[in-house]
């Protein structure tokens, strides 16, 4: 595999910005397009010179150009014409699970194992279950955005809130990437070196911060009519890049794949008896070229209730996938 190459599946709003974002790093970006002519159109209308970069863009239909990449960043999703006309993230499944699993089966084909495999599109807790079981992949290896998008819109709020850098604020955000299944935990955020409690926000103005940053994500889409780009895409380029570490692990929010135990574990009394073995949900996670591993964290009593409603609605999510066109 190559450190100076990153795939990416779809070239649309998001895509494009993670295309600008690694030629600003030099990271070579390999994407794969539908359409062969838009293909050469971007080949011969791309001038990484003007980021910066003297590394070109490789535009492509044929999925065999993964072959050396250490990650792929998956954006596929349904048109914006239709994402226009949906109520919800979850109301994505049913056109997004036949692309998501055509897209996981030409990876399987073409990708090492060890590459890491980054999604955004939504939702991101079904597109992650897709992703991986589609194409047989290890849990460690796909995950999505998830709840760092929440987590990276907390931070920004409580930075503006206290007057802090916003650099200096770290934010932990589980569950579910959506406005009622994501789970704040106040305690895990810090600043600096000193927790989010230790400055003096009522837990009406905690209450007031969490809203915002749930339900920014809802309005964008309805003032513009389109997902969110720039944050997400952001995020799925500091996974991707976290993944090139061979030695030391990063601390990051992400959305994966892990034992229903797993999680039972943290959520104590309110654990959940269900039929499924594993459920996708965003975590704490360390992160290196290995991938990633899940993290247990203590939680408190009102977020164990918060979370395991969160999960239930996720089976549910995973339920739909299946019947949507993830044959497992």
């Amino acid at each position: 595999m190559s450190r100076n190459q990153i795939g990416a599946i779809g070239y649309g709003n998001i895509g494009s910005k993670i295309v600008d974002l690694l030629l600003r790093d030099n990271i070579q970006p390999v994407v794969i397009v539908r359409d062969p002519d838009k293909a050469q159109a971007l080949e011969d209308d791309y001038s990484p010179a003007q980021l910066g970069s003297d590394i070109r863009p490789i535009f492509t239909t044929d999925y065999a150009a993964l072959a050396e990449v250490d990650s792929v960043i998956v954006t596929a999703s349904v048109d914006s014409e239709v994402i226009a006309t949906t109520k919800n993230r979850n109301s994505l499944i049913e056109y997004n699970t036949p692309i998501i699993c055509g897209v996981s089966s030409k990876l399987a084909k073409n990708i090492d194992r060890d590459t890491l495999i980054v999604t955004v599109t939504n939702p991101v807790e079904g597109m992650v279950y897709a992703l991986k079981n589609a194409g047989g992949f290890e849990s460690s290896k796909v995950i999505g955005v998830g709840t760092a998008v929440e987590a990276a819109r907390y931070e920004k709020l409580i930075s503006t809130a206290l007057g802090i850098a916003r650099e200096q604020v770290v934010s932990t955000v589980i569950g579910g990437h959506n406005e009622e299944d994501s789970v704040f935990l106040p305690k895990c955020t810090k600043i600096g070196q000193l927790p989010l409690l230790h400055f003096n926000l009522s837990d009406s103005e905690l209450l007031t911060l969490e809203e915002r940053a749930r339900t920014l994500g809802m309005n964008i889409f309805q003032r513009s009519h389109r997902s969110a780009s720039v944050t997400p895409a952001a995020l799925a380029v500091n996974l991707a890049k976290a993944h090139l570490n061979k030695d030391a692990k990063s601390v990051v929010n992400c959305t994966m794949e892990v034992p229903l135990a797993f999680v039972n574990e943290m959520l104590g009394d309110e654990a959940i008896d269900s039929e499924e073995p594993t459920v996708t949900l965003g975590v704490l996670a360390l992160l290196n070229s290995k991938g990633a591993e899940p993290q247990k964290i203590p939680i408190s009593r009102i977020n164990t209730k918060n979370l395991s409603k969160a999960i239930q609605n996720i089976i549910k999510q995973q339920e739909l996938v299946r019947a949507w066109g993830l044959n497992i």
